[in-house]
């Protein structure tokens, strides 16, 4: 798979100088989200950067050098992290079934520690419009957070799940066989995230909640 090291620039507040040195001589792009659903709590950031290689000798160095401009007074509030992706796999577009059974009853959310950073993600993606409403009442039933982002074919909606690898891995590949059984996504695609480097401007920045506990159906 190609480009399966991700570096995300998250940011509440960052300057001038060091938006241009990602955009202009770093190579990355500007991916901020759009708000999120008015019935739920949002942890997206103002600013979203990304950078995609295929590299990890690649990765580890332009990483170490984002980290270290980040690190200069004033350049950013927020943190960096540094991805690789196991599977990034699109879903076929076809109609919703109510009648396959879900794996998830429930995830129970809680925050990490000051100063730690999760392991791993899940991401599931999907025309906010377009795509079946009940399938994304169930995710964000569960526990999913979300946020939308604009994408060439309008309006999508990206789910999240984050946490522990031992949670996590097992979670996504639960969801995948359930999405791939019921359908109901338009321009879908689910992929993983595994953490292998992240930065943060302080120890008591407030990240986004991750998965405590799974109740499996």
């Amino acid at each position: 798979m190609e480009n399966q090291y991700h570096i995300h620039v998250d940011a509440l507040e960052l300057s001038d100088s060091f938006e241009s040195l990602l955009v202009t001589k770093l190579n990355f792009y500007k991916s901020n989200f759009a708000g999120h659903p008015e019935d739920s709590e949002g942890y997206e950031p103002a600013h979203h950067l990304t950078r995609k290689l295929s590299s990890g000798k690649d990765f580890h160095q332009l990483f170490a050098e984002v980290s270290l401009a980040a690190s200069e007074p004033g350049a950013l509030k927020g943190y960096l992290e540094g991805e690789y992706l196991p599977y990034d796999l699109d879903l076929a577009d076809k109609p919703f079934d109510p009648g396959a059974p879900p794996p998830i009853q429930k995830l129970s959310l809680g925050f990490l520690p000051m100063g730690c950073f999760r392991e791993c993600e899940v991401h599931i993606v999907m025309d906010a419009d377009r795509s079946d409403p009940r399938l994304l009442e169930y995710l964000s039933r569960i526990g999913m957070f979300s946020a939308y982002m604009q994408k060439p074919y309008g309006r999508a909606i990206v789910f999240t799940a984050g946490g522990n690898k031992a949670m996590i891995d097992p979670l996504g590949r639960g969801l995948l066989s359930y999405l791939a059984n019921a359908g109901g996504t338009i321009h879908g695609s689910i992929k993983e995230e595994r953490i292998i480097g992240y930065w943060l401007s302080a120890q008591s920045l407030k990240l986004p909640p991750v998965v405590n506990q799974i109740d499996w159906v």
